[in-house]
């Protein structure tokens, strides 16, 4: 005979402790667990191992329950009723959640309806747990959630996929034991045309190296991808194929036969990944023995979960759960920012995709988590260490080698100056890095769209040093003149107004307008075959580089592609085609249709919007910065320009406090954000910087507002207490002079 739940007098025990399953369960473990286990990214890119992802779980579904009852058994020890009354208390907490993190689910109600109405839930269940058995019998009843929430998670969700993720077999295929080293560097986010000038050629001045490989190898002018989104472009990369499965994850499980199984019969494989693990375990750790089974890795993958990867994916499950937290109108608030972006998806604003990253773009705020967390969404610094890892992979005198990295830049967030420095972005009412959600629709002004293009432009500055250190290694080792070297992006990105980032808006087809953006990338390739400064508008598409690898490396691939090595024939025609992404009710993104388009047009597009349109060329010291008509000011000393007398007006600068103590070593405030108070007109103005002109900048209306956006020159700031100043510029080139603004 069941004994009868206790609602106070003696000790607590086992049947609170199912009690707290329970609603644990309802309020906690099943929405973070189906959070988590469609956005699997958030594993991918925090390294996790299959136990990391197990464990992750285990926590999440059973160490609230446990900490909760700890202190009930703790307080009851002490008195026996002061246990039972927490007990209560936390069911009633337990129940307010629950029902919170449902309504926001279901919709954008009022806060104070949220709120009220999953009040008066915790005390119903209040009364309930205090006066009818049968309620708290259910509750004990109940407790299998966490159980099922747990097994559901584990054996059918997208993360399953990631906990049996060492799948990978190297193909059966005769390769020479001269072959030559293969370097493949994927960028993200990268559109062809911000790396042209108005001639259509690449932009010696801007990226040297970028330059500096074509001229040594092919530049692919017409190179476009299949896919705008990189779960399905980085594996179709890899494996010379069109996307075809409608929830790819990319992981190595997935997609078993890429270039890494291919070569990895004769090659050495040292793969960098930051946002996939195509590369499977089994081929990508350790040096290769010969054996009775074959040629296989020496050492087995690592299996132990690391207890970083495991402390920052609970910090990331408790800044999400946060989030869910939030009613409705408060979320929608937070996560369709006025002004640069908005969001227009029909998935609604407090679905899983976006609570996702929204949590994680709280935790870039939070100086304590190390930046495994984000994926896409993490400071672009941290992926620089990607390219050290690439860089002390080439060693002399290496055998067959396969130096892969897929690079986090120069997606957004835009934070780095071509230098390498790190700069601060201004806060502006919304936080900025919201902008990285690929559903994200720009604002109706256009200015506003390119004072992000610029910082895309630096950033991209960012990236030809990345490729300048691998060259300058490849030849510091011997290997340049004799290695396959492929230079590409998986997509670009949209800067163009009152249009999708990157097309995921989920309420229809990527609109055309976005093209030229989003689907020219870079291809760059140097290797056997291919004429030293060959420029080519042939049709190619990124699917062609494993072909054209393989080629290369005298490779016969064992599967069947739909790529073509570019030392082939050419496509007949100048149709391109690629796969749509659209999101579904969830807010996951899955393989739309095909969309067939006019390449030809679509690459003259993409040549009309190059980096002339935005910078001048009448400042050759500051060429990054000078993105205004009075951008020749830039970098001069205050007293050699002409000052007038001061303007009636005032401005405010967003975070201005952060040029009060300085230190360039760690952070520049170089994005200057703010509003030109008193006048609507566009006024061009200067910002001074201890005593130099450091930036340059018109002003334009959004939201109602005079405002202005510009980067600042790095050299102007010093250490400790910075003095910005800012004057309006008038008159014409040659004639220049400027007039304070009171602050």
């Amino acid at each position: 005979m069941v004994s009868r739940p206790r609602v106070s007098g003696g000790k607590p025990g086992w049947r609170e402790l199912l009690m707290l399953c329970a609603l644990t369960g309802f309020a906690i473990a099943q929405p973070l667990l189906d959070l988590f286990g469609r956005s699997p990214e958030a594993f991918i890119v925090s390294s996790a191992q299959g136990p990391d992802v197990v464990y992750f779980a285990f926590v999440v579904a059973f160490l609230p329950p446990l900490l909760l009852w700890l202190v009930v058994l703790i307080l009851g020890s002490i008195n026996p009723k002061a246990g039972s009354f927490a007990c209560c208390g936390f069911l009633a907490l337990l129940a307010f959640c629950w029902v919170l993190v449902a309504l926001n689910r279901a919709g954008n109600l009022p806060t104070a309806v949220s709120v009220l109405f999953a009040l008066a839930t915790g005390a119903l269940l209040i009364l309930a747990y205090a006066r009818w058995n049968w309620f708290r019998y259910w509750l004990m009843f109940a407790a299998i959630t966490p159980v099922l929430v747990l097994g559901l998670f584990l054996f059918s969700s997208s993360s399953s996929e990631l906990i049996a993720n060492s799948n990978g077999k190297a193909a059966d295929v005769e390769i020479s034991s001269d072959a030559p080293p293969v370097v493949l560097i994927i960028f993200d986010e990268m559109p062809m045309s911000s790396m042209i000038d108005s001639s259509g050629e690449i932009d010696k001045q801007l990226y040297p190296n970028l330059s500096a490989l074509a001229a040594d190898g092919g530049w692919y002018r017409n190179a476009t991808t299949v896919s705008n989104a990189t779960q399905f472009a980085a594996p179709a990369i890899l494996s010379g194929r069109f996307p075809s499965n409608d929830r790819s994850i990319p992981i190595a499980r997935q997609h078993p036969e890429s270039l890494f199984t291919l070569l990895a019969s004769r090659y050495d494989i040292e793969a960098n990944e930051s946002v996939t693990k195509l590369c499977p375990d089994s081929l990508c750790n350790g040096p290769f023995v010969d054996d009775a089974d074959g040629l296989k890795r020496q050492s087995e993958p690592e299996t132990q979960s690391t207890t970083e990867t495991q402390f920052a994916l609970i910090r990331d499950a408790r800044l999400a759960y946060a989030e869910m937290l939030k009613p409705g109108e408060a979320l929608k608030t937070s996560a369709e920012p006025a002004g640069k972006t908005r969001n227009t998806g029909t998935h609604g604003s407090t679905t899983s995709t976006r609570l996702f990253y929204h949590a994680v773009n709280e935790a870039k705020t939070d100086p304590t988590v190390s930046g495994v967390v984000g994926g896409l969404m993490s400071n672009p610094e941290l992926h620089l260490s990607d390219a050290d890892k690439l860089v002390e992979s080439i060693e002399p005198g290496e055998g067959p080698t396969l130096h892969y990295l897929h690079m986090n830049l120069p997606h957004q967030p835009y934070r780095l100056l071509p230098t390498g420095e790190l700069y601060e972005i201004a806060p502006i009412g919304f936080d900025p890095e919201l902008s990285h959600l690929a559903s994200a629709v720009r604002g109706p002004t256009q200015q506003a769209a390119d004072a992000d293009r610029h910082r895309l432009i630096l950033q991209v500055g960012a990236v030809d040093s990345v490729l300048g250190r691998v060259i300058a290694r490849l030849k510091e080792t011997g290997l340049y003149e004799r290695s396959v070297i492929v230079v590409t992006s998986d997509h670009g990105v949209g800067m163009t107004a009152d249009a999708p980032i990157r097309g995921l808006t989920g309420i229809g087809p990527m609109p055309g307008k976005v093209y030229a953006d989003i689907l020219p990338i870079p291809l760059i390739i140097k290797g056997p075959g291919i004429a030293p400064g060959l420029v080519s508008d042939e049709n190619v598409y990124s699917i062609d580089v494993l072909p054209t690898i393989a080629d290369m490396v005298g490779a016969d691939i064992p599967w069947k592609v739909d790529g073509r090595s570019v030392l082939s024939n050419p496509r007949g025609s100048a149709t391109k085609e690629f796969r749509d992404i659209v999101l579904d009710t969830n807010g996951v993104a899955i393989l739309g249709p095909f969309r067939r388009y006019d390449g030809e047009r679509v690459l003259s597009q993409a040549l009309q919007r190059n980096v002339d349109t935005l910078l001048r060329r009448d400042n050759p010291k500051y060429p990054f910065y000078n993105a205004n008509d009075a951008g020749e000011l830039i970098g001069r000393p205050l007293k050699q320009v002409a000052v007038g007398a001061s303007v009636p007006l005032s401005f405010t600068v967003k975070d201005r406090d952060a040029f009060l103590d300085v230190d360039p070593k760690v952070m520049l405030p170089a994005h200057v954000h703010g509003e030109l108070t008193s006048i609507m007109a566009p006024t061009t103005l200067a910002f001074v910087l201890n005593g130099v002109v450091a930036g340059v900048t018109t002003t334009y209306v959004e939201d109602g507002h005079a405002t202005f956006d510009t980067i600042l020159i790095p050299n102007a700031f010093k250490t400790g207490r910075n003095n910005l100043k800012v004057f309006m510029v008038r008159g014409r080139e040659g004639a220049r002079f400027l007039r304070p603004i009171a602050a």
